[in-house]
């Protein structure tokens, strides 16, 4: 069996948790400064608004998320004010937190504290590149979460203490309350590694066998302790709306509604113009080529921890690597957030692998494979940053006006689009009482791509219909605009901004293709709806006020 991993002394503990902390510090900071530039994101804002008024989600309001992030974001929301910089504190503190504890999850696997800083700065960039940082989206605690169930996980292999693996047990089911598919395939892929770990262990059969049994039921009863009641008790409020918004939807039609081309794993289609777009290509490339590659050698040091019954390296790598593969393969669907997580596990696996190779190298060539692994960690690292930094350029040329309005204060966007939002506020404000409800769409709704949910909050007024969020293949369909020009029509909505995103010939191509597979889209009942009943008053850049000419 390989050489156990020597545990830290008091020390070094001390220089860790040292170490964590300004590293914590340090990515507050550059993702606090990162967030003030544009207005990201909207869904979990206008969603927390709703939750503190008391409607509930599904039932009163469409999501397709686990609705934990909500509640997270209305409590603070309750507590500190309703200000978007309340959610870019939170938002960059968890994802902060979060790389901290890469580092310390790495460390404690290990026993290394370079590769532990690298991987720790590999995340940063990893998530700094998605720009999911901005909101207390559902990904943000849910990636917390996930580092929190692995660091327990760890501990428990390490110690055998069921304490830890019930700590594993109750992250999870609380990562599933914010991330329902990411909290599934991480119980799946800590399923397989707790067999693992079971089956190398040097005990009897039948002991092996009853310690996994135990160990099985104590994870997932303290999964489903967090879980069930809170899915539980949304499933007897909202009833079938929530089986079909939060589970039918994102197994059927989803993949089609949000088409996102995987990069290619070879080098194909990089050269651009322009030599900044060419580096862009290439730093793309290899931040989704580089887990890749680590994953293919992650699963030889999985053999390899086989071979030598290291049930601790083989345990984990398991893990990692049907954590990859479940994320790959939903990446192919919708790229967004995947990739960070499939980053973060292939770190866990380039890890296992530079210390199986450190610990088994001769004298002579350790300072090689040493060489050679942080080397290969720098040039990724290096490809992560290159985004970051575009956008730092592109923010500080266009995004140079402060917002003064008042939910949004502080935060900074173009000039044309600091007037229009700074005019368009104070028009409705003062045509729209603070408690009337009003509908922010777009110029056509029969193809959506994306929709302005954000300003709903920036305007400080209630959403008028079920969709706050409008979705392809849902808020396109004949039975949604029905829908929605009931809720319309109920609240008697006498003003709707509507925002114009993408110009009409995008909008005809991508209807197109969504017509090969969602014969639904297309609708155009609230378009006709609109054009009967309400008449074009004002203009604010891409922003038109509707106000209801109809009794």
């Amino acid at each position: 069996m390989l050489q156990t991993i020597q545990p830290l002394n008091n020390w070094a503990r001390q220089n860790e948790k040292w170490l964590a902390r300004v590293l914590i510090f340090c990515a507050f900071t550059l993702f606090g400064l990162g967030g003030i530039f544009g207005l990201e994101g909207g869904v979990p804002t206008v969603g927390a608004e709703r939750v503190l008024a008391g409607e509930i989600p599904y039932r009163d309001f469409w999501t397709m998320y686990a609705p934990g992030h909500f509640y997270l974001l209305a409590l603070l929301f309750a507590i500190f004010g309703k200000h978007l910089l309340i959610e870019l504190i939170a938002a960059s503190l968890i994802t902060a937190i979060a790389c901290g504890l890469v580092y310390r999850v790495i460390v404690n696997l290990i026993g290394a504290r370079v590769p532990a800083f690298l991987g720790a700065l590999i995340f940063f960039g990893a998530m700094y590149n998605t720009l999911y940082f901005k909101t207390l989206n559902s990904y943000v605690p849910a990636i917390f979460l996930i580092l929190v169930t692995l660091a327990a996980l760890i501990h428990f292999y390490k110690t055998g203490q069921l304490a830890w693996l019930i700590g594993a047990g109750l992250a999870n089911g609380g990562l599933v309350v914010f991330k329902h598919d990411v909290g599934a395939y991480t119980a799946l892929a800590i399923a397989l590694g707790l067999t693992l770990f079971h089956l190398l262990q040097a005990a009897p059969f039948r002991d092996r066998v009853r310690l996994f049994i135990k160990h099985s039921v104590a994870y997932a009863l303290a999964s489903l302790l967090i879980a069930l009641p809170w899915f539980a008790g949304f499933a007897l409020v909202a009833g079938p709306a929530m089986a079909q918004d939060l589970v039918i939807f994102p197994l059927t039609d989803f993949r089609y509604a949000r088409p996102e081309a995987y990069p290619s794993i070879l080098p194909i289609d990089l050269l651009a113009q322009s030599w900044v777009m060419t580096i862009f290509n290439l730093t793309v490339y290899f931040n989704f080529a580089i887990p890749s590659v680590l994953f293919l050698l992650g699963l030889g040091a999985i053999v390899w921890a086989l071979k030598k019954r290291d049930a601790l390296f083989a345990a984990l790598g398991a893990t990692f690597a049907v954590g990859f593969l479940f994320h790959y393969s939903a990446a192919h669907v919708q790229i967004n957030t995947h990739i960070v997580t499939m980053s973060l596990y292939s770190i866990g696996l380039g890890s296992l692998l530079y210390n199986l190779l450190t610990r088994a190298a001769r004298a002579q060539s350790l300072a090689f494979v040493r060489i050679l692994g942080l080397a290969l960690m720098l040039g990724w690292l290096l490809t992560l940053i290159g985004k970051p930094l575009y956008l730092a350029r592109e923010n500080l040329r266009g995004a140079n006006v402060e917002l003064k309005i008042d939910k949004v204060a502080g935060f900074r966007v173009s000039a044309d689009d600091a007037s229009a939002l700074t005019e368009l506020t104070t028009f409705i404000k003062n045509v729209v009482p603070p408690n009337q409800k009003i509908f922010v769409g777009l110029h056509r709704h029969d193809v959506v791509i994306i929709s302005d949910v954000m300003l709903y909050f920036i305007l400080d007024r209630p959403v008028a219909t079920r969709y706050q969020e409008l979705h392809p293949a849902i808020t396109d369909t004949a039975r949604a605009q029905q829908e929605m020009i009931r809720d319309l029509e109920r609240e008697r909505v006498a003003y709707l901004v509507l925002k114009n995103i993408f110009a009409d010939d995008v909008l005809e191509s991508v209807k197109r293709d969504f017509l090969k597979h969602l014969p639904n889209v297309g609708a155009t009942d609230l378009d006709q709806y609109i054009r009967a009943n309400y008449t074009l008053t004002r203009q604010f850049g891409a922003y038109a006020v509707w106000q209801r000419t109809s009794k």
